[in-house]
């Protein structure tokens, strides 16, 4: 008897366990007194957050909240929420409905879920190099899809104009190009952390339109842009469509969470949203039924809803700001080579300069976790050739731990 019959498991759950990770890759529980900028977290806003919560789950918490979630697709009063959150800061070009609207917990259970929904098994999701290894996971979870990245020449020169004309070489050059279904944009982008031009989305939305596929754009950071460049300001998806012109709405799907722009990865709530094809909404939906708490739906509500909405997006914004020049500044005291940011709240830093080999980068992350900071190893952001010695991580925690953190850093950088 073989050992995947003596534990029982269906040869689809043999094949995914190996592709994916070994479990390990995601227990890891660092032991207290470790300052952990790996990840991808916002703690900026977590004093008015905290006291957002508490008073939400004070005036709605009843003995309804015990009962199953209400409505499909999401608890009503979030799926509204979010339908005027939308509307007042993505400038959509056709109204946001809450039917338009399926939450799920967390980004990747949404990214997850729309895979599922449009992919066969063995199909293919074509994104620009370098990507978050998570959609790796995500996309094999129960698609069972690869991501296709188009290369790109360096982590600083990744959003360039050329972009679309590196997607084109890609999906032409490959062999089986009917097999791919879908092109994902994250904008802003993860993990180079900054905004593509209104006028490149287009070019990416004509070339998806072109290939009939369908047009992802994941905008968990849309509300960090707060470096941007005049002529790149975060524009969404929502805005660009439009009926009639290019691109099928029924082809365009946004991703949002509230990890990232409302610092509350812990929470899981996150949506798609999909104006013009309720076949596939639904088979979204079915896909990550009932995955929100309502405890988790009250909070985000709170949020969306909250008379001070407009002042969180402002603080969250400048503060952002202020903690990224904080870094900054002491970067370039140190002549320490980093990549500016324009949208979000990790940074690439060249910590070994000296680095030949993802080896010598590696040992460089090794003694800065021994000195008690954890960081992003440069190679799990798609091991760029040519790109040694970066590492990425969060500069959006407190300015008394970020001080911390510089400190170690410089020991181990002899500064």
């Amino acid at each position: 008897m073989s050992q995947k019959d003596d534990l029982g498991l269906s040869a689809r759950m043999s094949a995914k366990l190996a592709k994916l990770p070994p479990p390990a890759y995601l227990a890891i529980i660092p032991p207290p007194g470790l300052v952990r900028l790996e990840q991808a977290e916002n703690t900026l806003l977590r004093p008015e957050l905290v006291k957002i919560c508490k008073n939400a789950i004070n005036d709605e918490l009843d003995e309804e909240t015990f009962n199953y979630p209400k409505g499909f697709g999401g608890e009503p009063k979030l799926r509204d929420g979010l339908a005027s959150f939308f509307n007042s800061y993505f400038e959509p070009s056709l109204k946001v409905e809450a039917d338009h609207i399926s939450v799920s917990a967390g980004s990747g259970n949404s990214f997850d879920a729309l895979l599922h929904t449009i992919c066969d098994d063995g199909d293919i999701v074509l994104t620009p190099g370098p990507f978050w290894s998570g959609f790796s996971i995500y996309s094999t979870l129960h698609a069972s899809a690869t991501i296709l990245p188009s290369p790109a020449p360096s982590f600083r020169n990744s959003l360039t104009p050329d972009v679309n004309a590196r997607l084109k070489e890609t999906y032409n050059s490959h062999p089986t190009p009917s097999r791919i279904k879908a092109l994902l944009i994250c904008n802003p982008h993860n993990p180079c952390d900054d905004t593509y031009s209104p006028a490149l989305l287009r070019q990416l939305m004509d070339f998806a339109h072109e290939h009939n596929l369908h047009y992802i754009s994941d905008e968990v950071s849309a509300l960090c842009s707060f470096n941007t460049d005049s002529e790149k300001p975060f524009v969404s998806a929502l805005s660009l469509v439009r009926d009639g012109e290019g691109i099928r709405r029924s082809r365009v799907h946004v991703i949002w969470s509230a990890s990232k722009d409302f610092g509350s990865a812990g929470v899981r709530t996150a949506c798609v949203v999909s104006q013009a094809n309720p076949s596939l909404l639904a088979g979204v939906t079915y896909s990550s039924l009932w995955q929100v708490s309502i405890l988790s739906s009250i909070y985000v509500t709170a949020i969306l809803t909250s008379p001070e909405l407009s002042n969180l997006v402002s603080l969250n914004k400048s503060r952002l700001k202020s903690a990224y020049e904080y870094l900054t500044t002491r970067l370039d005291e140190w002549g320490v080579e980093y990549i500016p940011v324009k949208a979000g709240m990790l940074i690439f830093v060249r910590i070994a300069k000296d680095a030949q080999t993802f080896e010598e980068e590696a040992a460089v992350v090794g003694k800065l976790k021994e000195s008690g900071v954890l960081v992003q190893p440069g190679k799990m952001w798609g091991g760029i050739d040519g790109e040694k010695g970066w590492v990425r991580f969060s500069f959006a925690v407190k300015e008394e731990v970020m001080s911390d953190a510089l400190e170690r850093i410089g020991k181990v950088l002899g500064k």
